[in-house]
């Protein structure tokens, strides 16, 4: 059998006790127009000059529509998936075409598979280009270098 400091009777009380001095501790601060106010106040006092405050006008929140920012298409064919095999991109474009990918993602979901999918094409060029450099780039790699440049710079465009 656990001993306990508090009977079973006592913790609704004790509970109560916290409320109440939350409340009246949160009740006894300033909020923060009362702050300002006292502080122009003694400013004003201070320095014989009248304060007045501008007021700031709320700016206005965009509607949702003019927030959207659209996202160009970018499409390959068939054909070039198979080079983006070297990439490791061909799972991840296969996650975007699949059903859920085409209309039912949220946008958090097609925010994160273009960040990701920037990454990979970031990688991937500078790996194709590290190659070139060394002088080790076959035929296929270096067309698969001259396809991913302008789709690299079309991805950079929207971030």
């Amino acid at each position: 059998m656990r001993r306990t400091l508090l009977s079973p009777r006592q913790r609704p009380a004790l509970r109560l006790i916290a409320v109440c001095a939350a409340l009246l501790v949160s009740a006894c601060r300033q909020g923060p127009e009362a702050m300002m106010a006292d502080y122009t106040a003694r400013v004003a006092r201070i320095t014989g000059q009248p304060i007045v405050l501008p007021q700031a006008a709320p700016l206005p929140y965009p509607r949702a529509r003019d927030r959207h920012l659209p996202l160009p298409e970018v499409r390959a064919r068939l054909l070039d998936l198979t080079d983006f095999q070297r990439c490791n991109l061909t799972q991840l474009i296969a996650e975007r075409n699949s059903i859920m990918g085409r209309g039912y993602w949220p946008a958090t979901r097609r925010l994160d598979y273009e960040f990701r999918f920037g990454h990979r094409l970031a990688r991937c060029h500078a790996w194709l280009a590290d190659q070139d450099a060394l002088d080790a780039l076959d035929a296929d790699d270096a067309a698969l270098l001259e396809h991913i440049a302008p789709l690299r710079a079309v991805k950079a465009a929207t971030r």
